[in-house]
């Protein structure tokens, strides 16, 4: 606790040296902050430099908005019409190309083959040869 001297409290605290500092750091702050603000406008003005040169037709300048949003006007229904086209390419007979003779198989079919031919055998690449190591001298 603080003794009192008359009408005066003891000078622990200078208030010389905390005002000064206050005001120092306030200075320095607001010279942090006029660099940053002229760096940024450098940056600006360089990114700006930059830039391609706006289009010369008129047509180009026009920002155009879509006329909506695109969306399905009833989604359910183009599903079941895609799940249906899909079965009826994986459970039909086709010709894939002709040409070469491909056609395709309904699954089912294709599964029953697998099952009774087994799949055909693959042979593995040879394994390539590592590369000899280099010698440094």
């Amino acid at each position: 606790m603080a003794e009192k001297h008359g009408a005066r409290v003891d000078g622990e605290l200078n208030y010389r040296g905390i005002f000064g500092f206050t005001i120092g750091l306030a200075a320095v702050m607001a010279v942090t902050f006029a660099l940053m603000w002229g760096l940024a406008a450098w940056q600006k003005k360089s990114l700006v430099a930059r830039d391609a040169p706006p289009p010369v037709l008129a047509e180009a300048r026009e920002k155009s908005v879509p006329a909506g949003p695109l969306l399905q006007p009833d989604p359910e229904t183009d599903l079941k019409t895609l799940r249906a086209h899909e079965d009826a390419v994986l459970s039909g007979w086709a010709w894939a190309d002709p040409a070469h003779s491909h056609v395709r198989v309904p699954v089912d079919r294709a599964l029953e083959i697998v099952a009774e031919k087994g799949f055909p055998l693959r042979t593995a690449p040879s394994p390539a040869p590592a590369p000899a190591p280099e010698v440094k001298k």
